[in-house]
């Protein structure tokens, strides 16, 4: 069995970045997804496994945890959308209810969470109602993780209703602003400091 070393990794996303950036094909997005650990146990979900092959290890018996690695020419708000709803172009380890529960969040070398892409709606009052009962709130907890060659290194916890807090503001002076914006739908990013400030550290 070969395995790439990470020399020949780095090379190899150093060719395809190469080969493509620059291209007229539409811009793709890739996206790592958390997986519940009882897929590791389910028939079904193993049936879906895309590892191990011949470049890659076998599963350990007993592995620290698993991901859904996808590409997508949405925005990735939008293919997680997708997902979550466990309907039509959802992957099939969605479909079963393996995926982890959870909003979505971008991260970066600083761990920071990016909400986007929010549908802006009639009134204020419905955008909060929405907001509360259909987008944000509609998840207990949030998690933001932040990754390191591979791995996850930082994970902070808030509840909905401190993110809440932290996006109506913001997401309301976008609300009234008179501006005209390429893109309409409301976002914000939570900094790492009020991350730090208001959330919990669980890793």
């Amino acid at each position: 069995m070969y395995l790439q070393t990470k020399r020949e990794f780095i090379g190899n996303v150093k060719r395809l970045r190469k080969q493509f950036e620059g291209t007229k094909e539409s811009p793709r997005s890739i996206y790592i997804l958390n997986v519940k650990r009882e897929a590791f146990t389910n028939k079904k979900a193993r049936n879906n496994l895309t590892f191990p092959s011949e470049k890659y290890p076998p599963l350990v018996e007993n592995p620290r945890g698993f991901v859904y690695v996808g590409m997508t020419g949405l925005s990735v708000e939008e293919r997680f959308a997708v997902h979550q709803s466990k309907k039509g172009k959802a992957c099939k380890i969605a479909k079963l209810g393996f995926l982890s529960d959870g909003s979505y969040s971008r991260v970066g070398k600083k761990l920071t969470a990016t909400y986007n892409g929010i549908s802006v709606q009639d009134s204020w009052e419905e955008q909060v109602r929405y907001l509360q009962n259909e987008k944000i709130g509609k998840y207990h907890h949030h998690f933001f993780a932040r990754y390191h060659l591979g791995k996850v290194v930082e994970v902070y916890r808030m509840t909905a209703h401190q993110v809440l807090n932290i996006l109506v503001p913001n997401l309301k002076r976008q609300f009234e602003s008179t501006s005209n914006r390429k893109d309409p739908r409301l976002g914000y990013t939570i900094s790492n400091k009020l991350i730090k400030q208001h959330g919990v550290k669980v890793l």
